[in-house]
């Protein structure tokens, strides 16, 4: 029997959030219509298993910022939001309009705990990861201002923020098939950038 440890599931935390951040991208771009609510809150709840599953192991390894950020995303970007969104289009159904202000004032904290933790993803992580997590920053921002409607235009921030989230989305499926392509075959074939800040 084998004594090797287990293998980083980084990649797949790396898909599932890529899975999100595209469900989230093209709702915000008005192409989920409320009959597909549901079946985007169940891809949600299927990428906070993946993403909390991965943030377990990373932080047994001790990789304290990735396992971190990933439990949070788990709970909130992915499981929260799924089921806001099921509650959300159950409301509706019943007549009732959600009060979506409330998740405003949530996601401003979110925001500013992943803002104030983005300088972690400069040293240690490729380059794209950082600015990943700068184009998520700036997203969540947007949206702590549609759904507070303390600041911004819905009608530019929404689709903005759209188009920034599939960005984020399709960085993460790249990030997490290089990572297997290049592992598998011991060399780099989808080349990644090194990290912003070296040392």
């Amino acid at each position: 029997m084998s004594q090797q440890g287990w293998a980083s599931p980084g990649p797949a935390a790396m898909a599932a959030l890529g899975v999100a951040a595209i469900g989230f991208g093209f709702s915000f771009l008005g192409k989920v219509p409320l009959e597909g609510v549901p079946l985007l809150a169940g891809w949600l709840v299927a990428a906070f298993i993946v993403q909390l599953l991965t943030a377990i192991v990373e932080l047994k390894e001790g990789h304290m910022t990735g396992g971190n950020v990933m439990l949070f995303f788990s709970a909130f970007f992915m499981l929260a939001t799924g089921i806001g969104m099921y509650v959300k289009y159950l409301m509706i159904g019943k007549g009732v309009i959600p009060y979506t202000v409330v998740e405003g004032y949530l996601w401003m904290s979110g925001a500013l705990f992943l803002t104030l933790l983005t300088p972690a993803y400069a040293r240690g992580s490729s380059a794209l990861m950082f600015i990943m997590v700068c184009l998520v920053d700036v997203a969540l921002w947007m949206i702590v201002g549609m759904d507070t409607k303390w600041f911004g235009n819905p009608e530019i921030l929404k689709p903005l923020a759209g188009y920034l989230l599939i960005l984020v989305g399709l960085c993460g499926n790249y990030l997490g098939a290089a990572a297997i392509v290049n592992g598998a075959f011991g060399k780099v074939l989808l080349p990644v950038p090194g990290p912003v800040v070296k040392g």
